[in-house]
């Protein structure tokens, strides 16, 4: 059975105490499937329970790491944090591109490139979200919006061994958010992998893609019985550990 991956990006969800509260409940509970090899685990909390994560989840298997990260490690940039910032608080992935990042920030490929390399230049993985709207999708040009996306967020990148695709619709995000059906999302990814192919030749393989958008316990199996789809990024269904450990436990049956 090939290693499963699962992520989850907790947004402003928790406080340091709920965080800390959940953060232990899944080391704990997931602790064998990860000393047994069968999942990869990340979690991105926000930027003010960070440190909170690297005290709970220290010698774990669990990784952690920033929902964002600047685009530079310039000092003039109020507000924001560096990737060497993150990476000193032991932070071993970032999530990059989020389409509510695109939406209401206004972020563009071209600053998700930058992004990409900040968070490689510190050793992280990078996360890198890619996104279609629902008029994407209306119009059939769902394929052609993340080929570009892929070309422009990874121009110029070369260290493809520790770049993850998170495949989120932007249409099927959020409390009102309908999940991809397995079969439409499964297409998607293996449209995904032979541009990346394209791009990278064989050892795009390498690359690790992901599904997100609306998963939950019920269509879990589906998503993931798809050739393409590696892993899953879970939102509300994952921000109670015990239904993501149900989650994961399921997944490994």
């Amino acid at each position: 059975m090939k290693k499963l991956y699962f992520c989850t990006n907790t947004k402003m969800s928790k406080n340091l105490a709920q965080t800390r509260e959940y953060l232990t409940a899944l080391r704990e509970g997931t602790a064998d499937l990860l000393e047994q090899g069968l999942i990869d685990l990340a979690v991105m909390p926000s930027f003010t329970a960070l440190e909170t994560a690297s005290r709970v989840l220290a010698g774990s298997l669990i990784t952690f790491g920033g929902q964002d990260v600047c685009v530079s490690d310039e000092v003039e940039y109020t507000g924001e944090v560096s990737a060497a910032m993150l990476r000193e608080l032991g932070a071993g992935i970032v999530m990059i591109g989020h389409s509510e990042r695109r939406r209401i920030f206004g972020e563009d490929n071209r600053s998700l490139n930058r992004k990409v390399k900040m968070t490689l230049a510190q050793g992280m993985t990078a996360l890198l979200s890619v996104s279609e709207t629902a008029q994407d999708k209306a119009f059939g040009v769902s394929e052609e919006r993340l080929h570009l996306q892929l070309h422009e967020c990874l121009d110029g990148v070369t260290d493809i061994g520790r770049i993850r695709i998170l495949y989120e619709p932007a249409w099927a995000i959020g409390a009102a958010g309908v999940s991809a059906d397995p079969e439409y999302a499964g297409r998607m990814h293996e449209s995904m992998r032979r541009c990346l192919r394209q791009m990278y030749g064989e050892k795009a393989d390498e690359i690790v893609l992901m599904y997100g958008g609306s998963v939950n316990n019920e269509n879990a199996p589906g998503l993931l019985a798809q050739p393409q789809i590696d892993g899953l990024g879970i939102g509300r269904s994952a921000w109670n550990a015990a239904n993501f450990e149900k989650i994961m436990r399921m997944a490994c049956q």
